[in-house]
């Protein structure tokens, strides 16, 4: 299978990945802050598929922090927030994973980084309960996808999650 090849293949490279992050944080350049957050993308995947969320949580954090008074393209620093966000998320920290998050709704760009961003929000929306707010929030997201398949997949099960724990099972079934 294709996916578990790249998950293999990225794999292999998660020492790398974290090397890159850490270096950054030890001595933050402005050369180097787009590449330790496309570092940290590349982690979650990894971490997460290991059951990692606490050393992906510290690594996103410290690659935040010390990307913050650097020059990076809004998306990128989006993704990182996502990421951060969703590390959070995976450990129950749900207060600070929806605070990710809406930092990265606040930064992503109109399109397919915005459609993420409210898609991850909603997800922690509906965990904490705040299941109207989660649906807008999906339903959003899913407005926004045209044209980016994957992503619409993801949007339309999180839609779908939300309305059936919500009871509305003819909808669900759509999504």
């Amino acid at each position: 299978d294709s996916d578990e090849a790249a998950l293999h293949a990225l794999g292999l490279e998660s020492e790398n990945l974290v090397a890159v992050v850490e270096r950054f944080c030890a001595a933050p350049r402005q050369s180097m802050a787009a590449h330790a957050l496309h570092a940290i993308l590349g982690l979650e995947i990894v971490l997460l598929a290991r059951g990692a969320p606490l050393a992906l949580v510290d690594l996103a954090r410290k690659a935040m922090a010390a990307s913050e008074p650097f020059e990076v393209d809004a998306d990128d620093r989006a993704r990182g927030w996502e990421t951060l966000g969703t590390a959070l998320l995976a450990t129950g920290e749900l207060a600070e994973s929806r605070a990710a998050f809406e930092r990265a709704h606040a930064l992503a760009t109109p399109g397919a980084p915005l459609a993420r961003a409210r898609e991850r929000l909603a997800s922690v929306l509906w965990a904490e309960g705040r299941g109207e707010e989660a649906l807008a929030r999906a339903t959003e997201a899913l407005d926004l996808v045209q044209g980016h398949p994957a992503l619409c997949g993801q949007c339309s099960s999180t839609r779908g999650v939300i309305l059936h724990t919500r009871d509305r099972f003819a909808e669900a079934r759509e999504c």
